[in-house]
């Protein structure tokens, strides 16, 4: 477990005195320990939030890895779940699911939206493959980016799992044609992807929403007349939207980028489980 150095306050120190002690600490700190004192705790210090005692009693993600010395390799690349979020996306991909099914049914008796009929059964099986892998939350994962972010690294205790993932050689795009996951190459940008789309795959398609490695959802247009641009990672998942009004279409349009942000960036990821100690 991670402690501040010695000497940053004292061990009888009452409540006046840690309240007082970060405005102190420049003053107080003999230079020597100055010297010596790792950047990180100084900073915490000087912003109030050296009440390590506390921080003892309920550890965080960050003092995990650490601690664990098993920081990730690729820092957009790590992800936790929440315990509280999982049965809100476990509802979503069920509706999604029942979306898509009904979908499927009204483009197959010609009722639906005007696309390839096998588009809502390959998206529908795409999905229910993802739904059983393990999920995380939104938020940044990486030490450095839950450092900068204090109030947004989460206790252990509130954590199913966490972890990090080996960077893909693919991204995953979301057409009118089905799913298919393509070769990743530099320089690779939504445009020049859509651009290489046969016609059938993004007719009528004005915009699409663009996850990246974090889960962070970007909406871009992707027609001649509204056209945006935006690098694609490797693990990025670009999704263009249903053309039309049908209700169901327009529902998946505002909801299946967001539960994809939900799901790893990667099939080589590896998931840590929480182990708090009473």
């Amino acid at each position: 477990m991670l402690m501040p150095p010695q000497g940053m306050l004292p061990e009888t120190a009452s409540t006046h005195d840690r309240t007082h002690a970060p405005k102190r600490l420049l003053q107080d700190c003999p230079m020597s320990l100055l010297a010596r004192t790792p950047l990180i705790w100084m900073v915490a210090a000087v912003a109030g939030l050296g009440a390590w005692p506390a921080a003892a009693a309920s550890p965080t993600l960050s003092q995990q890895w650490l601690a664990s010395g098993e920081a990730p390799e690729h820092p957009g690349y790590a992800f936790f779940q929440l315990h509280r979020d999982e049965p809100a996306q476990q509802d979503q991909a069920r509706e999604l699911l029942e979306r898509l099914q009904r979908l499927e049914e009204r483009v197959g008796t010609g009722r639906g939206p005007r696309v390839p009929e096998g588009t809502p059964a390959a998206w529908r099986g795409q999905l229910r493959a993802q739904v059983d892998q393990p999920g995380r939350s939104h938020g940044r994962a990486d030490p450095a980016g839950l450092l900068a972010a204090p109030r947004h690294d989460p206790s252990l205790n509130l954590i199913r799992h966490y972890g990090h993932c080996t960077p893909p050689t693919w991204v995953e795009l979301w057409t009118l044609e089905g799913v298919e996951r393509v070769p990743w190459e530099p320089g690779m940008s939504v445009s020049s992807v859509v651009r290489a789309l046969p016609a059938a795959a993004r007719r009528r398609v004005d915009n699409a929403a663009l996850v990246d490695t974090r889960g962070q959802v970007r909406r871009l247009g992707v027609a001649a007349w509204n056209r945006e641009d935006a690098p694609l990672p490797p693990g990025a998942r670009l999704i263009l939207e249903w053309p039309g009004e049908d209700p169901d279409g327009v529902w998946l349009n505002e909801h299946l980028p967001a539960y994809l942000g939900t799901r790893l960036p990667s099939d080589q990821c590896t998931v840590l489980s929480i182990q708090v100690r009473d």
